[in-house]
């Protein structure tokens, strides 16, 4: 392993531009780029580091990657990539290039590669978490910008390729996590942040359709974060506002680690920078502490958990069909995941489980409303590797529960603070047990994907079944996938509607390209999400989406993504556009890196306007209580066009001779444009008045170590 010459300047000046800047995540990490024998990167090559905890990661697209720091001298780094000779040599102490040689016929050797890698389109590294505008450095808001998303506002809850927020899943490793977006959803404004510390994961990897079937109760997209769990030592601040958090991570000898972590966010201060919040929220408070570590014992296993606990409130005025009071909520959330890990035979045995209780209190005027929602999931799967086949078969039990009681309108579509109430109660509950078998079976150009699940529950059955293929040639990879999975549509609380079963049939074609200056990629879909319980409500989503990144030269590079999905759904046998339809959504950035240590960037996002149902007019229903009459067009009213200009700007600045944090500047919708969010009338239903998403917002923080 050796760096030569210009390659060794340039390799320095892309590291440092996506790795300097961040440093305070990776204290104890070494930067390595693998390349070909004419000096291009090799995409997605995987490093393996030999030794006491042995840890595998993937190179990016231009074949960079972090590696920890050697712990000893016989530290080995295993090298390997399709079509390439594998490479073994002593751990690199700073910056290096690996140079792979071409497989010749007599070198070929047909591998498996890691089972959900080949079939999930993007992969994104903590440092890109924290380098994305469009990110704010959250997990789930880095994944709103990407080409296969539908979410606009980046309001935090994952919308992929047209299905609705609440049919997309997140993930923990393999264990579902539920409400992890904080907020009240009476707004868009406090949902922009989820409950996941970002230092505390690792990767993010997203799969916008037919997802690997050892992940439950997936049956639209989902979202698979990965815990942070290398064995590094520091401490990371972030402050910004409205936040302001700490984790401190800390290794115990080789084989134990344990993250702490905890924030305060509070929008009083940003209500006083934007007035224009004061129409959206009236006051909103925010906590979370928690833990998570690992432990390696050797024969023995490893065990790895993630513990977060939350709690929040906030007012709201509610601007929607001739109400002007404020709703008031308050929740706490808890979560905990544990899973254990013991290799057996030529593979591994894992045992996963997951709870979630969030408990929420909710008040406007003379209703009020109690949710407790609990989720568990435990599960225990074999996975392993034989020859060109890497396998996964096992059983799982997921328990959903949502409980609520309280005080409830008299005249639901009357929300007047006087309007009587009534008691009300409601519980949804589901019971089930899954068995799965998914496998891999790998080629030297070509990989097939195969996957089977069976759901037990009270009175109903059913098979979730998958296939793809995924075929590299060149720089270029084809997947094509089809699958019939079967879910659950999980409300955020009981009174809102029960849980509801639904089945998606989906199908995809994906091409991608990874050049040494140009990545870019497209795909077409086709998905039909049918409720299981009435055969006449059904949603079909058919659409396409692009991207391309242009590295124009070493320190600027463009990018441009598009997307168009068209829903319509159907109920009672009346078909209709749905509000979740994207005519187009375009979004073109700039990043320009000023200096090694100095990155401004410049992202336009641009989409049809939502959709909806206008009010035709009221009747009266009791009295001074007057209720809407809407169009029978369903949806036929649209907003205005939706766009907004970002900016953001991020530099290292040095004070004294240790402490060296990066100071980030971001100017949300920069030319202060009206996008309407929604549709409020008058009492008496007459008049309209739209709702705005925030003009011009601004945010300022640094991130450094302690």
């Amino acid at each position: 392993m050796s760096r030569k010459g210009g390659r060794a300047r340039h390799g320095a000046l892309v590291v440092a531009v996506f790795v300097l800047s961040f440093a305070a995540l990776y204290a104890s990490s070494e930067s390595v780029q693998v390349l070909d024998e004419s000096g291009k990167g090799i995409p997605h090559a995987e490093l393996t580091v030999l030794g006491p905890g042995s840890r595998t990661v993937v190179a990016d697209a231009n074949g960079y990657a972090n590696i920890p720091s050697p712990a000893s001298k016989e530290c080995r780094l295993s090298v390997a990539a399709r079509g390439y000779r594998r490479a073994t040599a002593p751990c690199p102490e700073g910056e290096a290039d690996v140079v792979l040689r071409r497989q010749r016929v007599e070198d070929v050797l047909v591998r498996a590669r890691r089972m959900s890698r080949p079939f999930a389109p993007t992969t994104l590294t903590q440092m890109e978490v924290f380098a994305d505008p469009l990110g704010r450095a959250d997990p789930l808001g880095i994944v709103n910008g990407l080409a296969h998303s539908t979410n606009a506002d980046s309001n935090g809850e994952v919308v992929l390729r047209g299905s609705a927020a609440s049919r997309n899943r997140v993930y923990l490793d393999d264990v579902p996590l539920y409400e992890v977006v904080r907020g009240s959803s009476a707004d868009r404004i406090t949902r922009g942040r989820s409950i996941l510390n970002p230092v505390v994961v690792e990767r993010v990897e997203s799969y916008p359709m037919n997802t690997p079937l050892y992940l439950p109760n997936a049956a639209a997209g989902a979202v698979r974060l990965l815990p942070h769990n290398h064995g590094t030592s520091s401490t990371s601040v972030l402050v910004s506002l409205p936040a302001l958090g700490a984790t401190h991570s800390r290794s115990f000898g080789k084989h134990m680690h344990l993250q702490v972590f905890g924030g305060v966010d509070d929008m009083d201060a940003i209500r006083r920078l934007n007035s224009t919040l004061a129409d959206t929220v009236h006051s909103w408070r925010g906590r979370d502490f928690g833990f998570s570590g690992g432990l390696r014992m050797g024969d023995a296993g490893k065990v790895a958990t993630y513990n977060a606990f939350a709690t929040e409130n906030g007012a709201w005025p509610l601007h929607v069909l001739g109400t002007r009071d404020d709703f008031r909520s308050a929740a706490r959330r808890r979560t905990h995941v544990l899973s254990y890990e013991l290799p057996v035979l030529e593979g591994r045995l894992k045992a996963d489980f997951g709870r979630t209780t969030v408990e929420r209190e909710e008040q406007f005027g003379n209703y009020s409303y109690e949710n407790e929602n609990r989720y568990r999931y435990s599960a225990i799967d074999w996975a392993g590797e034989a020859n060109f086949v890497h396998y996964r078969a096992g059983v799982a039990h997921e328990t959903i529960a949502l409980d609520g009681n309280g005080l409830a309108p008299t005249h639901p579509a009357a929300f007047g603070a006087d309007a009587p109430a009534r008691a009300a109660s409601h519980a949804a509950r589901a019971d089930r047990v899954d068995a799965f078998v998914y496998g891999v079976f790998a080629g030297e150009v070509a990989e097939l994907q195969l996957g089977l699940r069976h759901s037990m529950l009270d009175g109903m059955d059913f098979t979730s079944v998958q296939a793809g293929v995924s075929l590299d040639r060149g720089h270029h990879r084809w997947i094509v996938s089809a699958g019939r999975y079967f879910a659950y549509d999980v409300p955020w609380a009981a009174h809102s509607g029960g849980l509801t079963p639904f089945e998606s049939r989906q199908v995809g074609v994906d091409w991608a390209y990874s050049g040494s200056r140009l990545s870019a990629g497209a795909g077409v879909f086709g998905k039909v999400e049918r409720t299981l319980t009435d055969a006449t409500e059904q949603h079909r989503i058919v659409g396409g989406d692009a991207f391309a990144t242009l590295d124009v030269r070493h320190d600027l590079s463009l990018r441009f993504s598009a997307t168009r999905a068209r829903v319509t759904s159907s109920a009672f046998g009346v078909r209709f556009p749905d509000e979740n339809s994207i005519d187009y959504l375009v979004r073109v950035g700039v990043q320009w890196r000023a200096s090694p240590l100095t990155s401004i960037g410049v992202a336009y996002t641009a989409r049809n306007g939502t959709r909806y149902t206008p009010v035709a007019g009221s009747r009266l229903v009791a009295s001074a209580v007057r209720v809407p009459v809407f169009s029978t067009a369903r949806n036929s009213a649209r907003l205005s066009n939706f766009a907004t200009l970002d900016l953001n700007f991020a530099t290292r600045l040095k004070l004294g001779r240790v402490l060296r944090p990066l100071l980030f500047v971001g100017v949300t919708n920069a030319l202060g444009r009206g996008n309407v969010r929604g549709i409020a009338y008058s009492t008496d239903f007459q008049r309209q008045v739209e709702q705005l998403y925030p003009g011009r917002t601004g945010v300022v923080g640094l991130v450094f170590l302690v």
